[in-house]
């Protein structure tokens, strides 16, 4: 009788045991490695590179952006005390000691800031502060206007009237009026565009609720952020006659006025002097190149890949940026649950989950060097 009852737990617990030796065995054999492999990355990087644009032979490519049209650099254009004179009106602004010092005490080229303010920065007054590079060269501005600390019934603030459009538009009036930024380095939007690069800043607070009813969340669009970045003019094929250079401009601003904006990176730049288009690289070089990069660093399968062409520095000579020509890929991995691990890699700052993006120039640089890390460039 107890045999009768014994069979079934016998049973269970022998398969329990067959189970758990099967997953023992599949344990110590070593995990598949889900990145792609060499050739299903490189047809990846080949779809990625579009083939009206990149081909066996760049050099007219090569040749049109390595002669951008560039407008007059922040280093001749912007007078900090005409911007003063806008910014601050009437008595102006207290300029920092600092400002005197264009060099370090070494005699190299200072990199730091001036800056030039009025009120307390700490205080609860209004605040108003004008930074910009000691070598304008460096392309940095930044603007902020504080107000008076007050207190305020959200709820009877009244909202941003003005729309995306006008935003923007007067952003790029205030950058190019007041800041200098050149006009030519501003990627016209069509007057037709509907997705504009502004952003409405909302104010969100909770009702107070009853006894029986729930705090309500409310919200006024109080601000209007538009974001610049900086765009030059190549022409190089007809889909593609601007590209993104070095440089972005942000300016904040309600119904009343601009209360911050920030030119940062908008770099004197000209074109790398050893960069000859008859130097570019083929699409078979481009493709071998990036596929090879891209997979010492992945980590798992792809979800997808981008690329765009852009003018990027790798130099500089007295604050002035070298350009070359070069690609950017943006490699996008499928969402996944990361291992011990990597996991471990990810607290420590050593890995991360959110792709990788990569610059490859599209010029052979022989025997040059990189100013900024003195590693020869590929």
């Amino acid at each position: 009788m107890l045999n009768h009852y014994f069979k079934p737990w016998i049973a269970a617990l022998a398969a329990l045991l067959l189970a758990i030796s099967f997953g023992s065995q599949a344990s110590d054999r070593p995990t598949e490695d889900p990145s792609p492999s060499a050739d299903d990355l490189r047809k990846l990087v080949e779809a990625a590179l579009p083939q009206e644009l990149i081909t066996e032979d760049n050099t007219k490519l090569v040749a049109q952006l390595l002669n951008p049209k560039l407008g007059i650099p922040l280093s001749r254009s912007f007078n900090p005390y005409r911007a003063i004179r806008t910014l601050f009106g009437r008595g102006g602004a207290s300029l920092s000691p600092e400002c005197r010092k264009l060099t370090t005490p070494t005699g190299d080229m200072a990199t730091d800031e001036c800056i030039a303010s009025k009120g307390l920065e700490s205080g609860k007054g209004a605040y108003k502060v004008l930074r910009y590079s000691k070598h304008l060269a460096l392309g940095n501005v930044a603007f902020l206007n504080r107000e008076a600390d007050r207190v305020i019934d959200p709820a009877a603030l009244p909202p941003v009237k003005m729309t995306d459009r006008e935003a923007y538009e007067k952003a790029v009036d205030f950058l190019k009026g007041t800041f200098r930024v050149p006009g030519e380095e501003i990627f016209p939007i069509p007057a037709e565009a509907k997705m504009l690069p502004v952003r409405t800043i909302a104010l969100g607070w909770a009702s107070a609720g009853g006894p029986l009813k729930a705090a309500a969340p409310s919200s006024v669009p109080v601000e209007k952020m538009v974001l610049i970045p900086r765009g030059l003019f190549v022409q190089a094929h007809e889909r593609l006659q601007w590209v993104p250079g070095p440089g972005k401009a942000m300016v904040v601003m309600d119904d009343r006025g601009v209360k911050e904006a920030i030119v940062q990176g908008w770099q004197e730049v000209r074109p790398h002097p050893k960069a000859h288009a008859e130097n570019a690289k083929t699409r078979s070089e481009l493709v071998s190149e990036i596929a090879e990069d891209i997979a010492s660093d992945l980590q798992g399968p792809v979800q997808a890949m981008n690329m765009r062409l852009m003018l990027t520095v790798v130099a500089s000579e007295n604050g002035v940026g070298l350009l070359l020509p070069a690609v950017q890929m943006a490699v996008l991995p499928v969402p996944r649950d990361l291992t011990e691990d990597e996991q471990v890699e990810l607290s420590q700052m050593q890995t991360t989950t959110a792709g990788m993006v990569r610059e490859y120039p599209l010029v052979r640089m022989f025997e040059e060097f990189d100013q900024n890390d003195d590693e020869p460039l590929k």
